[in-house]
Formats: structure tokens, sequence, C-alpha cells
């Protein structure tokens, strides 16, 4: 049995919006990639279609700091990194925050533990998360 689809078209409009601001910096071109791939976008130069970068996009209520970790599923990580070796170029995990726009690579360390939310009444949302240190994010703007 397929799990939910939770993305709505605010939050793609959401993704798009930061992506452009990520993508404008250098005039690269990204793509939404198919729900298969498990990441939100592939960036690639103008004129090019070869993948320069894999990005997941988040959208927080909160500012940067407010938290020294950042959760993400085990199960994205791993995709993402897996991903990215496979086709020699890195996987970022983009969130806009209140109060900026952060960047991290899904390649830094991150401790292991059994997290999540039950926002939504999906028990599948409580399970194995990656915990990135705040820290090692960098801010685009």
């Amino acid at each position: 049995m397929n799990r939910p689809y939770y993305e709505t078209q605010d939050d793609l409009d959401g993704e798009i919006a930061m992506m452009k601001r990520l993508c404008a910096r250098k005039g690269h071109h990204f793509r939404k990639l198919p729900i298969a791939y498990r990441l939100d976008f592939v960036v690639h130069e103008a004129g090019s279609n070869k993948p320069l970068c894999f990005v997941e996009c988040r959208k927080r209520s909160n500012p940067m700091g407010q938290y020294p970790t950042y959760m993400v599923s085990l199960n994205k990580a791993l995709f993402a990194q897996k991903l990215a070796t496979a086709c020699m170029v890195k996987a970022y995990l983009l969130v806009e925050f209140t109060d900026s726009l952060g960047i991290l690579d899904f390649n830094e360390p991150f401790d292991v533990r059994i997290g999540g939310h039950n926002r939504r009444g999906d028990w599948q949302d409580m399970e194995l998360v990656a915990y990135y240190n705040i820290k090692d994010m960098r801010i685009i703007t």
C-alpha cells in the first residue's frame, strides 16, 4: 500500500521560490524530480542536462538558531547520499527558516535516533531520523 502524498501546491510554490533564490546566485537551472527520486530537485547548468547537485527543500516556522540540530528522515539522508555518490555530485538540504535560508550537505556527520512527529496521525512519521548539527548549515540569505 502506498503512503499518502502530503505535498500541496503551496508547498511546491514555496520550494520553487527557494530554488530560484539558490540558483540565481550562479545562473543555474533546476528541475523538479519525480517522487521516485525522493529528493525535490536536480540543479544543472544552463544549456546542459548534466546534474550539478540534488536538493531537498524544507520550510520551518522557527528561526535557524532555535534548535541545535535539524532532523530529517534517516531514509532520506541515506538515499540522498547514495544518489549523489552514483551521479558523482553533492546532495543538499535547503531549509527556509523565518530568518534565513540555510543549506547543508547531506554528507555532514549526523546522529541517529528515533524521532519524528505525530501531527498527521500517520504512525510511519515516527522513524529513525538523522540529527544534523545546525552549525554545519551555511546561510545562503
